[in-house]
């Protein structure tokens, strides 16, 4: 059993972690977000998956394989469970071990989330800085010129010929 301090609960921490790095299989997709903070998972299993009985028997496996696992990162897991999780057991056990090795050694994205306030992206195996610095896609480069432009209701600012 997981416990509360390992665990996603909020809409938010599901939405960040979904945005990061992941993985499919078969049975599931994976997806890892680098925190630096002690390892926390969350699970999403959709009714296509079956019934109630079905959908929670998925959720104990999957806590079950990620209790034993998340030690070994920093960073927050999302599981998505595939209807065919539901099928094989052995499958989902064979997907899980599968994704994790990936997500053990995939490094995070270098480009940090716009608009968070996220701290510098570690590598979620060794905890190391990543060295690469993150740039802000919405910001634009610098002018090298720093001329002022005419105001748009300007004289000079309207094309000649048109009064």
């Amino acid at each position: 059993m997981l416990p509360t301090a390992s665990r996603l609960r909020r809409k938010a921490e599901f939405t960040a972690t979904t945005r990061g790095r992941r993985t499919s299989r078969p049975s599931l997709v994976l997806y890892i977000r680098p925190t630096g903070q002690p390892a926390r998972a969350g699970f999403i299993v959709a009714k296509s998956v079956g019934q109630a009985v079905v959908r929670n028997r998925v959720k104990r496996r999957l806590r079950h394989l990620m209790a034993e696992r998340l030690s070994e990162v920093r960073a927050d897991v999302v599981i998505r469970a595939l209807p065919a999780a539901a099928q094989t057991p052995d499958r989902l056990t064979r997907d899980v071990d599968s994704a994790w090795a990936w997500a053990k050694t995939v490094g995070p994205k270098v480009r940090s989330e716009v608009g968070t306030n996220q701290p510098a992206a570690q590598d979620p195996v060794t905890d190391e800085p990543l060295t690469t610095p993150a740039t802000d896609p919405l910001t634009p480069p610098p002018a090298a010129n720093s001329t002022p432009s005419a105001p748009a209701n300007s004289p000079s600012a309207q094309p000649t010929g048109v009064r």
